[in-house]
């Protein structure tokens, strides 16, 4: 009877702990995929048969996300999109015509940088990638120089 509750007992923990493991390795991939999807470098949303009404506010993150991308350092950047005039007007008039929770960060983050002003960046990136959830590894530790956002933009787009 010992051993029947025994090889019970032990089966039990083998399904817990394999579980538990399971959930504890898919648990930083999930992190990851689940506070932020990186989005295909080749694909540009901004305009491309994307109505300004369909740019979700996890969209707008992720945009100034990849665009802050280019100016800032950090150890890992998973994304990239340009940044240009354009874009950052894209994304203002989505602002416009859509209703976000964080509205007032993503406003102020997109009228600095159509003004020019690229000052604070790094801190503009590590807002939006804070709403994304990140964590540790990502977070901007400063600016680039113009020579190091170039040679980031050539090894990004080729």
């Amino acid at each position: 009877m010992y051993k029947k509750i025994f090889i019970i007992l032990v089966v039990c923990l083998l399904i817990v702990g394999t579980y538990g493991i399971y959930k504890w390795v898919n648990n930083d991939s999930k992190t990851k995929s689940s506070a932020y999807k990186p989005l295909e470098v080749k694909k540009d949303p901004f305009g491309q048969g994307k109505r300004l009404t369909e740019v979700y506010e996890s969209d707008m993150r992720a945009y100034i996300h990849c665009m802050s991308h280019q100016k800032v350092k950090a150890k890992e950047k998973w994304c990239f999109y340009r940044i240009t005039p354009e874009r950052i007007q894209w994304l203002l008039e989505a602002l416009d015509k859509n209703h976000y929770e964080h509205e007032n960060i993503y406003r102020d983050i997109l009228t600095r940088w159509k003004k020019g002003d690229f000052s604070r960046v790094d801190k503009d990136h590590n807002e939006i990638w804070k709403l994304q959830g990140g964590e540790g590894l990502g977070k901007a530790t400063g600016i680039l120089t113009p020579k190091e956002e170039q040679e980031f933009i050539k090894e990004w787009e080729h």
